[in-house]
């Protein structure tokens, strides 16, 4: 499965917030990079359906939105946004539960989807623990278990790791990876460690546009830290 953004542009009166961009990601886990105000998080709520483009379309396979029918898009994506999981009553499991039921799982198949995502987490161990009781990095990989609820072709997370610690980081990075072996991962990122030795694909937008986008190991000499920091850096004005 392939997801292609087609000259998709968002406009919010006379400011162009996402500027005719056009990308095409196969599976694998894609970086998306850009200083606040780049429109990262713009792009993706269009790619999630959550945001009508003013012009464009955002296609996965058969499904094209807007110009087609939105359900088909959105049976096959999950999304984590900014600022989710906060403090909650429900237990890991129950809220995984709600999630299959909100996809619509058949009943009998919840519990294995619900193993399946607690498995792939990694909090197995914690199903039955309150998500208020959480870690924040435990919350954060909460949030991206209901993201991957029902097995989606397309996961877009935003930001998932801020705020964690270094160790959570890589627990999270390490997870988004191997969840990113079957699908298109998109995630929108400002931490260069975050992406810098699993990412397959870097795009960095400014002002509303990309100003580059290629193969990670294309981006930064031999994967040096600070070789990526300084281009990045150079491509964004800083």
């Amino acid at each position: 499965m392939t997801l292609v953004a087609d000259q998709v542009s968002v406009r919010y009166g006379r400011k162009t917030v996402v500027d005719s961009v056009s990308l095409t990601l196969g599976p694998g886990l894609h970086a998306l990079m850009g200083q606040n105000g780049a429109g990262k998080t713009t792009l993706l709520r269009t790619m999630a359906t959550l945001q009508k483009p003013s012009s464009g379309t955002i296609s996965l396979g058969e499904a094209v939105w807007p110009d087609g029918d939105v359900r088909l898009l959105r049976r096959r994506l999950g999304h984590l946004p900014q600022d989710t999981m906060r403090r909650s009553r429900l237990t890991v499991a129950e809220h995984l539960s709600y999630m299959c039921w909100l996809r619509k799982i058949p009943e009998d198949k919840a519990p294995a989807e619900v193993d399946r995502a607690l498995d792939s987490i990694n909090l197995t161990a914690e199903r039955d623990t309150r998500i208020g009781a959480l870690s924040g990095g435990m919350r954060r990989r909460v949030g991206v278990g209901s993201a991957i609820i029902g097995d989606p072709d397309l996961i877009i997370l935003d930001e998932p790791s801020a705020g964690l610690d270094v160790s959570q980081r890589e627990s999270l990075r390490d997870i988004t990876a191997q969840i990113a072996t079957r699908a298109v991962v998109v995630v929108s990122t400002h931490i260069v460690e975050d992406i810098l030795t699993v990412a397959d694909t870097v795009t960095v937008m400014k002002a509303g546009t990309v100003v580059t986008h290629c193969p990670r190991r294309d981006f930064a000499r031999d994967g040096d830290l600070a070789d990526f920091e300084r281009r990045y850096l150079a491509m964004v004005g800083s």
